[in-house]
């Protein structure tokens, strides 16, 4: 709850121009951060609830909502989607002083919504973009953090929006991905890939709103997207049934079939402006990534020389002069794909898609999969599936080698986080110690395939 620094008073909103009114001193002021059940009843007992105003700046009172997500039922609620989902990567409001100083971050992030939503972009307002017809946009009335990577921030928010010809309000919900960088080019492609992906494959991924990339008001261009129910893998795969294990394989690898049989004798490295052809195009980024291996020091702990590791690799090269390639997801790990009953309801984070070899999601995919014993023995009928829904392509050989350079990135990673955000290892602490654990099958596998 938020109160007046002056007088205390908790009849405090947010103006147009990013601002706090007091309603009480009738002046702008300052606020602080307060938990007082007493002002929460007052405000419930009024209909009213901090920060609503309407358009002119005017505070407003709101009917109590109905949640709803964009193309679903407004009876439907699916109020714990991708904040359950995400839990695991790091947020529980108010558990220490990182979470509280989130918190005043991520209410402001709600508030520069609301002031972005209520811009006019032509003879529209930027809202009409995202909601469906026959509703206004009355408040965003939360902005909740579900996951922060190495560059991006992600927020699930909700949008009150009253229905025409009713009193009645909705809640609708999106995802707002702001980026890690000024640079335009990565969130370009990521809503054009987005874009053209939806008209191209039947699989289920989220449909772009809106990409904004000169407004400051998060000072780094970011998208507005379409929520997908479900969870994400990482959060709920130690709970999978034996049946939902294989339900979910099974879902996996038709699934990625259906992607990987876009076929094309180009070789497109998406986002990248490299020129080069495929096979140098990879051995660059194997190369890179044993360098990292090799600076975070655990070639020392685990008393591996890097130079056999590139030995190792170069001698599987040939497998990789390949004439055909697919469109590929890029980034198959278990927070990137949605499930609801075991099976997948989506796949997130496309922003590594790329035309090239369909091997790489496959072995990437069965590298997270086999850290997990309930799907670790699932791996033939993952290939089953897979060829079932499709020609065969040539594959399997590289696969092994994608899986092992999966454990090697991943191992950096893991210690990167490790050493330099421990509060974020701490929350994900379970997917990072099986990283760690399934290393040494991947280097045994390299020490014994002469």
């Amino acid at each position: 709850m938020y109160r007046c620094a002056k007088c205390g008073s908790s009849l405090i909103f947010y103006t147009q121009d990013g601002n706090y009114w007091c309603d009480n001193c009738k002046s702008l002021t300052d606020v602080v951060v307060s938990n007082d059940d007493y002002t929460q009843q007052f405000l419930e007992a009024q209909n009213r609830e901090p920060f609503i105003q309407s358009t002119q700046g005017i505070p407003v009172p709101i009917a109590p909502p109905v949640e709803s997500n964009y193309g679903m039922s407004a009876q439907q609620d699916h109020g714990n989607m991708y904040t359950n989902a995400y839990s695991n990567a790091g947020y529980t409001p108010h558990n220490n002083a990182e979470n509280r100083q989130k918190t005043k971050s991520d209410e402001n992030i709600r508030h520069r919504l609301n002031i972005y939503l209520r811009r006019k972009k032509g003879l529209k307002y930027i809202w009409n973009s995202i909601l469906p017809q026959g509703y206004s946009f009355a408040n965003v009335v939360e902005a909740v953090p579900v996951t922060e990577g190495l560059m991006n921030r992600i927020f699930i928010f909700k949008i009150s929006a009253i229905k025409k010809d009713s009193s009645r309000n909705e809640l609708f919900k999106y995802i707002l991905r702001i980026y890690g960088t000024k640079d335009i080019k990565k969130p370009k492609f990521e809503y054009e890939k987005l874009s053209s992906l939806r008209k191209l494959v039947n699989i289920p991924i989220p449909t772009p709103y809106i990409l904004e990339t000169k407004s400051k008001i998060f000072e780094n261009p970011f998208l507005i997207e379409s929520l997908i129910p479900g969870d994400t893998v990482t959060s709920v795969i130690n709970y999978f049934t034996p049946e939902q294990s294989e339900a979910f394989m099974v879902s996996l690898a038709q699934n990625l079939s259906i992607l990987h049989h876009h076929r094309s004798s180009k070789f497109d490295p998406g986002f990248s402006s490299s020129k080069k052809n495929f096979v140098d195009f990879l051995y660059d980024d194997i190369n890179n990534r044993l360098e990292y291996f090799r600076k975070a020091n655990l070639d020392r702990i685990y008393h591996v020389d890097v130079s056999y590791f590139k030995k190792w690799f170069e001698s599987h090269k040939p497998l990789f002069n390949i004439k055909k390639y697919s469109l590929i997801h890029g980034d198959v790990r278990p927070s990137n794909i949605l499930v609801q009953n075991g099976k997948i309801s989506g796949f997130i984070d496309w922003e590594f898609s790329k035309t090239s070899d369909p091997a790489w999601d496959i072995g990437w995919a069965l590298y997270f999969f086999r850290m997990y014993e309930n799907l670790r023995e699932r791996r033939d009928l993952f290939f089953r599936v897979y060829w079932a829904y499709g020609e065969k392509f040539d594959i399997e050989a590289r696969v092994n080698i994608y899986e092992t350079l999966a454990a090697i990135i991943m191992m950096t990673y893991t210690k990167s986080v490790q050493m330099g955000n421990p509060w974020k290892f701490n929350k994900q602490k379970d997917f990072f110690e099986r990283v760690i654990k399934s290393f040494p099958h991947y280097m045994d596998r390299v020490k014994h395939s002469d």
